[in-house]
């Protein structure tokens, strides 16, 4: 039997990488914070202005912990502040970040310019008069959205790589990876299968960091949205719902520019991967990615092909592995196939992390 590891970001966290969006969005709001002293800040997400008295009327001792509700108190939206400091969102879709960043403490960049797409249109096509007029919003808007993505994008290649440099010079490894992508064929109740460890490995990797190099070959390795050394793949990975059927059906080109099932042709890399599952039986084990809907496309290619035969999670505590069940579930029509495939909680490990030295 074969074996694929699918690895997301919370490998990265495990390593001591701050690579999560909160993390990102946090850095991005501490540089916002260094060029607002200077009294304006602009760019294509947010507008801020404050009069030079605002810092002598308030104690704000700015910090990346303190950013999310030093920025909050300076959101024109649900501010009561007085007019002498504001910030105003000129990106809907950063505001929905950012809003869920302040209220549920995390964010899912790919989701939310989905979400934000699909309220574009839903809009325009509610709109009754005007249709000429409606299209041409509508195509502004979903432009807007793209150069929106694009630019977070930049953004967040720059900050990631500062990570990897970071990673790279401080040369982090962790046995007990090694340990667990060399353990033997194990499924479930069934115990052992065999006591032959994989035919052969295959790390499908969705980070864009290189952490995951420090123990594979490159070889072994399919980086399925690309590296920070190259144009990566970034936006929305779930065509099978209904939502998406509506997008497709709008015959607008512009909105279809972020779906990562076209960007997966611009490479072999995707074709590497269906080859390997339908080659013949696989395991697959999860480290650190959410299996969330925004790559649920590729996801159920993996999970309900005939070869699967199990879906192992190490996960980081008991709410971690509580969601991935949820989330993996999305991708299976067929719950029958879900229950049979995943393997119960008392057969799994945790995730090592940087602060423990064992399992």
């Amino acid at each position: 039997m074969n074996r694929l590891i699918i690895i997301g970001n919370g490998f990265d966290l495990a390593h001591g990488l701050k690579t999560s969006c909160k993390h990102f969005i946090l850095h991005y709001l501490s540089n916002v914070w260094g060029e607002l002293m200077n009294g304006h800040y602009e760019d294509r997400l947010v507008k801020i202005d404050r009069s030079f008295a605002y810092f002598e009327k308030h104690d704000l001792n700015f910090s990346i912990d303190t950013a999310l509700s030093i920025f909050k108190k300076i959101d024109k939206t649900t501010s009561d502040n007085p007019d002498d400091a504001y910030m105003v969102f000129r990106s809907n879709f950063f505001n929905a970040i950012f809003k869920k960043i302040v209220t549920l403490n995390w964010a899912d960049i790919e989701t939310e310019y989905f979400n934000e797409l699909y309220d574009i249109i839903n809009k325009a096509n509610r709109r009754s008069d005007n249709r000429i007029g409606n299209e041409a919003l509508k195509n502004s808007q979903i432009k807007s959205l793209n150069e929106d993505l694009d630019y977070i994008q930049k953004l967040l290649i720059e900050y990631l790589r500062s990570q990897e440099n970071d990673f790279n010079n401080n040369g982090i490894t962790i046995d007990g990876y090694n340990a667990l992508f060399k353990e033997m064929i194990y499924e479930g109740e069934r115990a052992l299968v065999n006591k032959n460890y994989p035919l052969k490995t295959l790390f499908l990797n969705f980070n864009y960091t290189n952490t995951l190099s420090k123990y594979a070959n490159n070889t072994d390795i399919i980086n399925i949205h690309g590296t920070l050394d190259e144009e990566p793949i970034f936006g929305f990975g779930d065509d099978t719902s209904e939502k998406y059927s509506n997008l497709e059906n709008e015959y607008n080109n512009e909105a279809l520019k972020k779906i990562k099932s076209f960007k997966y042709l611009d490479n072999s890399e995707y074709y590497k991967l269906i080859h390997f599952t339908n080659l013949k039986a696989f395991q697959v084990h999860i480290y650190g990615h959410s299996c969330g809907v925004s790559d649920r496309t590729l996801f159920k290619q993996i999970f309900e092909n005939a070869n699967c035969k199990s879906i192992k999670i190490f996960y980081y505590n008991y709410k971690d592995f509580e969601e991935k069940k949820y989330e993996i579930s999305r991708h299976f029509n067929n719950k029958v196939e879900f229950l049979k495939k995943v393997i119960s909680l008392d057969y799994l490990r945790t995730m090592p992390q940087k602060s423990k030295t064992a399992l």
